[in-house]
């Protein structure tokens, strides 16, 4: 996803969530249709939140993605996992160990290696980073909530619900007409999207919260590994150094109980 975003940088932000929206909304609309589900589903107040928690979330990360270095974007969204955890941790009450926590810091500090995580990165932008990662944690908190009684596409749909009609009242502010190929990028990143959210609402459905979230460290790997194979990125010792680190914390979270 973050590779076909790339793609269509020269597009406004509220165009291509609205896009990928669009794309969800059939992808989700159309399964439940067929089964015979109520696409509204029961638990509509942790539904609602998890819709408007991901739409806030994923604007401020597109947001900040196109004005801050991509290195310092990254990283600030990567703290989303920790709050994910403190968030299961407090009103879950779920057991973080000992373990689990160093797995954090060391995923974490990976991250920041890898991606040279930029400290001259200004005050406001940071915090709207941090910002986008802690909705990013009220969201999954809020699937974990749902999870008991709703189906997985039920809980997608709620982003799309959120993020349609505001987009679409910001596009009548400015409307960039998208070309050929910038719609070939916008369908592959609402497909690939809608399978990204399908697959991690699964996992929060059926995990641990905070077990999971440590697993998100893991698309740093995948992030610089297509960095390489589509852009000709090269990385440094420091930064072989710091997907190291990635991938002995996400072990970590897999290993530790």
């Amino acid at each position: 996803m973050n590779v076909c975003v790339k793609k269509v940088a020269h597009l406004p932000v509220y165009e291509v969530i609205l896009a990928r929206s669009v794309i969800s909304l059939l992808a989700c609309l159309i399964p439940l249709w067929r089964r015979g589900i109520h696409p509204l589903g029961r638990q509509r107040r942790y539904l609602w939140m998890r819709g408007a928690a991901g739409f806030l979330s994923l604007s401020l990360y597109f947001f900040t993605l196109q004005r801050i270095p991509l290195a310092s974007a990254v990283t600030l969204q990567y703290l989303a996992p920790v709050f994910t955890a403190l968030l299961s941790w407090r009103l879950l009450g779920e057991h973080i160990s000992f373990s689990r926590w160093a797995s954090f810091v060391i995923s974490l500090m990976g991250v920041a290696v890898a991606t040279n995580f930029d400290p001259h990165t200004p005050p406001l932008f940071a915090l709207l980073g941090l910002f986008s990662a802690l909705l990013a944690a009220v969201a999954y908190y809020s699937i974990s909530r749902a999870k008991h009684s709703e189906h997985p596409l039920v809980i997608v749909l709620y982003f799309p619900l959120v993020a349609i009609p505001v987009t679409s009242l910001m596009c009548l502010w400015h409307f960039e007409w998208p070309s050929a190929t910038d719609f070939f990028w916008l369908l592959l990143t609402g497909l690939f999207t809608q399978a990204a959210q399908v697959l991690m609402t699964l996992g929060y459905m059926t995990e641990n919260i905070g077990k999971a979230a440590g697993l998100k460290y893991s698309g740093v790997l995948f992030a610089l590994f297509w960095g390489w194979v589509i852009f000709q990125d090269s990385y440094t010792p420091g930064q072989i150094a710091g997907i190291l680190l990635v991938v002995l914390g996400t072990v970590g979270h897999i290993v530790f109980p």
